[in-house]
């Protein structure tokens, strides 16, 4: 087919000067399956990128990437007769705004498409206008339908991706982009998926309601050896819940990472896809020690939430504080080797409960969960303590949304949800995370 596909990657969108990019894991795919022309243009990393520092209200923002002018031309120069744009989280929906509204001046012959979850899991009605009139995709993983009339064929869950497409780009991907504590443990490092959803009930994830999909076992192999042949010696699992719920899964998945050693790989690392309930699993603990004896390095994410059972409850999430505590006394026995730990922890929790009334963290939670991730980080421990934030396919979004309805979406998201603290409380919140959150003696 020789119609023409233009796939881009928008400039990013960041409350710091510490912009993480990643590489473009879904365009790898799309590009593996689409049947005509593609070209690839990552915005964000693109040789002439630029860090800019603009003020929204009270607040300052850095976006990492080519100006708009300059992409608007770049794409003019393509020619593309589609163009798909890729928006990684909503905060970056403004961005997609103003770059829409400057491709509509030039009256290009174009087909725009918009994708990915920053946008797919917002609904219509809350868009900005200009983007309620283009085509989108609400496909938020491969082997989704794609909910928009396409000149080719749908794709399957075990498409292998297209990696020629990092080719252009590997270098800055190496200096720019970083696992939340920093460079891989073991470099290169490549990204794979093996499932796709989670099938959890935590009520501030979008990806809550997704069926838990695997893939085929021969495709993950194939992929994997390909990895290997092109010399990654780490591999990043990008999976939402790779060890899954059930007894059954967790044995067929470390039976996977068994694979994963054997194929040489040095490293392994689980950015968000481990739960606390899969992690205390015989199987997954016995895997570790393993893994960690025979000189592999593994880093985890500890997506812990909260300290306080209270507001774990709240956000339905499926274990509690003493689980945690436990799951850190085994992993004590390593702490010393090759094993490296990042937790994840949320304050300025709002859910509803199950009467359906709003209901707000006590500061006595907070507090708490302050506290240990003081003790996290005095373990030697990398924290990430955040506020939580209504993520357009949570539960709180829509309510969150038409209460601020004038907020841009970079408020909207980082600054605007711990408004309901007093101003004295969040100022000093944000001072202890700034100070827990320091990258300066990260690895």
């Amino acid at each position: 087919m020789n119609t023409k596909l233009l796939l881009i990657d928008i400039p990013v969108i960041s409350g710091s000067d510490q912009i993480r990019i990643y590489p473009p894991h879904w365009a790898a795919y799309l590009s593996a399956y689409l049947e005509c022309r593609v070209e690839y243009l990552d915005a964000r990393v693109e040789h002439g990128s630029v860090l800019l520092e603009h003020h929204v209200k009270d607040a300052s923002w850095f976006s990492f990437g080519l100006p708009l002018s300059e992409l608007v031309e770049r794409i003019r120069l393509r020619s593309p007769e589609i163009l798909g744009i890729h928006v990684g989280v909503s905060a970056e929906l403004g961005v997609a705004e103003r770059l829409v509204d400057l491709l509509s001046r030039e009256k290009m012959a174009l087909r725009i498409i918009l994708g990915g979850p920053g946008i797919a899991t917002v609904p219509r009605k809350y868009l900005p206008p200009s983007l309620r009139k283009c085509e989108i995709s609400t496909a938020l993983s491969f082997g989704s339908p794609m909910n928009v009339s396409l000149p080719w064929r749908s794709y399957s869950i075990d498409t292998l991706p297209d990696r020629e497409i990092f080719s252009g780009y590997s270098e800055r991907y190496r200096e720019i982009g970083r696992f939340h504590s920093g460079r891989p443990i073991v470099e290169p490092a490549g990204q794979i998926t093996t499932s796709v959803g989670c099938g959890g009930t935590c009520l501030f994830c979008p990806s809550r309601n997704m069926i838990r999909r695997e893939r085929s076992g021969s495709s993950v192999m194939k992929e994997m050896l390909a990895l290997r042949c092109s010399g990654v010696r780490c591999l990043q699992l990008e999976d939402d819940n790779f060890l899954g719920w059930a007894e059954a899964d967790v044995r067929s998945k470390v039976s996977l990472l068994g694979q994963i050693i054997d194929l040489g790989f040095e490293g392994v690392e689980f950015p968000n896809g481990l739960t606390v309930r899969s992690m205390r699993n015989p199987l997954f603990l016995g895997w570790l020690e393993e893994a960690l004896r025979g000189g592999t390095y593994v880093r985890i994410g500890l997506p812990f939430e909260s300290a306080s059972d209270e507001s774990l409850r709240l956000i339905r999430k499926p274990h509690r504080h003493d689980e945690c505590l436990e799951l850190l006394r085994k992993f004590g026995a390593y702490k010393e080797g090759r094993l490296q730990l990042e937790a994840f922890l949320q304050i300025g929790i709002a859910a509803f409960d199950t009467s359906g009334v709003l209901v707000l963290e006590k500061e006595s939670s907070i507090r708490e969960t302050i506290r240990f991730a003081k003790e996290l980080k005095e373990a030697g421990i990398v924290v990430n303590v955040f506020f939580n934030s209504p993520v357009p396919g949570s539960e709180l979004f829509p309510f969150w949304r038409e209460k601020y309805p004038d907020e841009p979406w970079e408020r909207l998201l980082y600054t605007v949800p711990p408004a309901y603290l007093d101003g004295i409380l969040a100022q000093e919140l944000r001072a202890e995370m700034r100070e827990i959150n320091d990258h300066s003696q990260r690895i």
